[in-house]
């Protein structure tokens, strides 16, 4: 059996049993994917990963926040003054590739902001919730208006006005600069920090659980 190659970062300074044991069946890859949810990653220590790929195979609504998640929290301004706001491209493909396979995204934001809502037009998304101060009680309008039920949706943020929303739905995330608060509930913490391609890891972790072919899939 070829040796497993060990990333630098991981936790462990070596393969676990199990581990080793996955490493020597390549044609599984659910087993592979299930090995990644767990993550070794030193961004992930706070809170070890519980979800599975069954977890992200069961999803069928994706809600991002948007500062520090779609974008990377900070804020810039042009010459004029202008404010302006950074977003990540290949997350921005990520979310389109969800909604090609069927999977509609939601983005929910404490702001009102003309950049996000041109970003979110841009996306071509349907459900756009700007301007929501109580996270929580916002989740169920956001359920009835999809017609998803709460353990099918994965809701990825970064900060505690957050926490209510996720301890309500099935799949919570933090992206990895998230706040303690967040990944105390989260059942995963992605490796990317927000607006440098958390949601893109998200999405494809999703579409990789539910089977999907990426390139096929983009040109669908």
């Amino acid at each position: 059996m070829a040796k497993k190659k060990i990333d630098a970062n991981s936790v462990q300074t070596k393969p676990s049993t199990r581990h080793a044991r996955e490493g020597g069946h390549p044609d599984s890859s659910k087993k592979k994917l299930d090995s990644r949810l767990r993550g070794n990653d030193a961004r992930s220590r706070t809170t070890p990963s519980r979800a599975t790929s069954e977890d992200f195979a069961c999803v069928k609504l994706l809600i991002l926040d948007v500062d520090g998640v779609l974008t990377d929290g900070g804020v810039y301004y042009g010459a004029d003054g202008e404010e302006m706001k950074r977003f990540h491209i290949p997350d921005g493909m990520g979310i389109v590739m969800l909604e090609k396979a069927g999977i509609p995204v939601a983005v929910m934001t404490t702001e009102n902001s003309p950049r996000v809502a041109s970003r979110v037009k841009q996306l071509g998304l349907r459900y756009y919730y700007p301007g929501v101060s109580r996270k929580g009680a916002h989740l169920t309008f956001i359920l009835k208006a999809t017609g998803v039920k709460a353990e099918n949706v994965a809701y990825c943020a970064d900060d505690i006005n957050d926490v209510s929303a996720l301890r309500q739905i099935g799949l919570p995330i933090a992206v990895a600069n998230a706040m303690p608060e967040v990944v105390a509930v989260a059942r995963y913490q992605t490796k990317a920090s927000g607006g440098h391609g958390a949601v893109r890891e998200v999405c494809n972790l999703i579409l990789k659980a539910k089977g999907e072919d990426m390139v096929n899939l983009w040109e669908r």
